[in-house]
């Protein structure tokens, strides 16, 4: 393969690596609160019979404005924010 052709493959696929993963981080935006990094926590749920079983709890995001821009937050740092502002 000449130096030229090489060239012109690369440059295409760093375009095309660019252009998928801005794509994916767009689509695939965690379950995180931007403003604490809350996550979600594990816990036993136990049946009747005492069967365990391991379920997530997720925070409660919800979207917010937070300096202009729309984000992920949970509602503690929203709070939080309402409670500062005043």
């Amino acid at each position: 393969m000449s130096d030229e052709a090489l060239a012109k493959s690369d440059g295409l696929r760093y375009r095309l690596d660019n252009f998928l993963n801005f794509k994916l981080d767009n689509l695939f935006m965690p379950r995180q609160c931007t403003q604490c990094g809350k996550i979600y926590s594990r816990t036993i749920k136990r049946s009747h019979s005492m069967r365990p079983s391991i379920v997530r709890l997720l925070p409660n995001l919800q979207y917010a404005v937070f300096d202009g821009q729309r984000v992920k937050a949970c509602t503690r740092c929203i709070k939080t924010k309402a409670k500062v502002a005043k």
